[in-house]
């Protein structure tokens, strides 16, 4: 299956859309290729569809496969990111102040960092202690920071990886709260408050376009 996404589409727009789903976390279910493939699939059955339409058939069709291309992204992926991305800034900011109240208590990072997320159970502190689990606490924050899709939190659970004391832990912490902000959590919001109205806004536009090019079209046949 991989080797017939590698043949249809560009490296660059796999990788593109690998990135993005690996930001939905390690508990999401939807792949890369099931992803591509399934909207290829769909894609072509509402070409099929359409196209069989009397003389508009395949303006139809097109238009309709062009419009199903990006809404398709935007519900499984996108509107997922933007979710999560509010969701798991908000749950970093409640884990780290947990771990800064015990940071003078345990000399190892690993300890900190594991004992910390047991006290509070939320999105961030599972998926963190699920990768702890398996790897050491460096392995386990750069691995984490690749499905954060906040970029500021990500590059600073890649600074926390190569800490080697929990001084210099604290204050990258303490730098990390600072930026993760109200003003950040309410720029969050907007954007999700916003998707809906970018579903409303292509669908209208192409609503529009459709009905002007059967208003026009006939007058020239």
């Amino acid at each position: 299956m991989n080797n017939i996404i590698a043949f249809i589409y560009p490296k660059t727009y796999i990788n593109k859309i690998d990135s993005k789903i690996k930001s939905l976390g390690s508990f999401n279910k939807l792949t890369t290729s099931s992803f591509i493939l399934s909207r290829l699939i769909l894609e072509c059955l509402i070409f099929l569809i359409f196209i069989l339409i009397p003389i508009y058939g395949l303006l139809l069709s097109i238009l309709f496969v062009i419009l199903f291309h990006f809404l398709y992204e935007d519900i499984l992926i996108t509107s997922k990111l933007i979710t999560r991305n509010k969701d798991m800034t908000k749950d970093a900011i409640m884990y780290f102040n947990i771990l800064l109240l015990n940071i003078n208590n345990y000399k190892s990072i690993e300890d900190l960092l594991l004992i910390s997320s047991n006290i509070i159970n939320n999105r961030f502190t599972k998926q963190l202690k699920v990768l702890l689990k398996g790897n050491n606490y460096q392995e386990a924050l750069l691995e984490l920071s690749s499905s954060i899709p906040n970029g500021i939190l990500a590059d600073y659970l890649k600074d926390m990886s190569i800490c080697k004391s929990n001084q210099e832990l604290e204050i990258i912490i303490h730098n990390l709260l600072n930026d993760l902000n109200e003003n950040n959590l309410e720029s969050l919001n907007k954007k999700i408050g916003l998707l809906p109205l970018k579903f409303t806004i292509l669908v209208i536009i192409f609503l529009v376009i459709v009905l002007g090019l059967l208003i026009v079209l006939p007058k020239y046949m």
